[in-house]
């Protein structure tokens, strides 16, 4: 793992040598036109082998011990080659994108732009870190300046009616939805029909004949999280039912069986079996639910922070997917407390009965569902809770 991140810096060194360590960083040997082209030959050799070594180091990285490193370390040096043809090539990105021709370096910075965001949606989902962490706020940024104007250009990529050119049309929608500090939120500008397109285009990528069979593990889970993002959206006019969600993460499920899969299986199932204000919760749901738990917390150790919440119930009120509250839409005081005010007023208030034998770090409260006959117990910590309780 470590030798291989290793061979990985010292391919990036050969790279930055040409390209500089960031836009603000002057390359070590400058450039002329005359030699672009024999510079950037030697450059996409070096920075394929650094992809190479990098991707390796996460392979060999066992499941639950991932780093930003290993994610930080390939995004930059491909947004270093990308940063080199913008320098140097005349007319900048747009125009190099806009090359009939094909070849290693083509590719290679036509790859860049799918596989850069990628590389960044992974790191904040294995990761799990804050939108505000320096190193990867920085590539975020160095992204979007290098390719947000590029949307055009990556249309005109989209051939034909395969896989990859659904890609490309999929990452010029988002980077022309989303805002340029983060890509990974989209603009509150943006209009229902662009947010209705984008979960359109996802959706082409689930249907795809070739899409479980050609796309990478990471990949089918990056789609299937951004379409669950998506639809949620408050612009989009149509609602999404929790069964027709059920449905397509039963059959992201059934062909990964991720961490992920599972994880999402499980809540969107639960919240069929909580019920609503107007609707009886589903038992079979339940039951199903709390046997993919017993499955969630063996893969449990292969998820860096497993105990961090991705998800929050939303208030009863609401009957479609948008009772399911992510994160991001949460604000905290710190990594524990949420804010009083409108991110309070999202989540659902349960009750429940406290379960004997608590212990002062470790307790369990017994949810109360009604007429839900199906025992549903979830964590707690008692020495954390700050107003008195009764049953410990």
């Amino acid at each position: 793992m470590h030798i291989h991140h290793m061979f990985g810096m010292l391919f990036q060194r050969r790279v930055a040598k040409y390209t500089g360590r960031n836009p603000e960083d002057g390359p070590q040997q400058p450039t002329n036109a005359a030699q672009f082209q024999e510079r950037l030959d030697e450059i996409v050799q070096n920075a394929n082998k650094a992809c190479s070594n990098f991707m390796l180091c996460r392979e060999y990285t066992p499941r639950g011990h991932e780093d930003c490193y290993q994610y930080i370390n390939e995004i930059n040096v491909r947004l270093q080659t990308c940063e080199f043809v913008r320098r140097f090539f005349k007319g900048g990105m747009p125009a190099y994108l806009s090359e009939r021709k094909s070849g290693q370096n083509v590719d290679f910075i036509r790859e860049s732009v799918t596989e850069i965001e990628d590389l960044i949606m992974e790191c904040y989902n294995v990761v799990l870190l804050h939108i505000h962490d320096i190193s990867l706020q920085k590539a975020v940024l160095w992204y979007a300046d290098l390719f947000h104007g590029c949307s055009d250009q990556l249309r005109a990529l989209v051939v034909d009616d395969s896989l990859s050119s659904r890609r490309f049309e999929l990452i010029a929608k988002k980077l022309e939805f989303s805002r340029k500090d983060n890509f990974t939120c989209v603009d509150a500008s943006v209009s229902p029909e662009k947010i209705a397109s984008l979960v359109q285009v996802l959706e082409s990528i689930f249907d795809h004949e070739k899409m479980y069979n050609d796309s990478p593990k990471c990949k089918i889970e990056l789609d299937y999280k951004d379409w669950l993002m998506a639809i949620r959206n408050p612009c989009l006019q149509r609602v999404y039912t929790l069964e027709e969600v059920v449905a397509r993460v039963r059959h992201w499920h059934e062909s990964v069986r991720s961490p992920q899969s599972s994880f999402y299986l499980f809540i969107l199932l639960s919240l069929l079996g909580f019920g609503s204000v107007s609707k009886k919760g589903n038992n079979e749901s339940l039951l199903e639910a709390q046997m993919l738990r017993e499955e969630m917390q063996k893969l449990s150790k292969l998820v860096v922070r497993p105990r961090c919440p991705r998800e929050w119930l939303g208030t009863y009120d609401s009957e479609d997917i948008r009772r399911l509250v992510s994160n991001n839409a949460v604000g905290h005081v710190d990594n524990r407390r949420i804010k009083n005010g409108y991110s309070r007023a999202k989540l659902a208030v349960c009750k429940g009965t406290i379960c004997p034998k608590n212990k002062k770090v470790a307790g369990e409260i017994n949810l109360d569902l009604g007429e839900n006959c199906t025992p549903v117990h979830v964590f707690y910590v008692p020495s954390l809770v700050i107003w008195k309780v009764h049953g410990m």
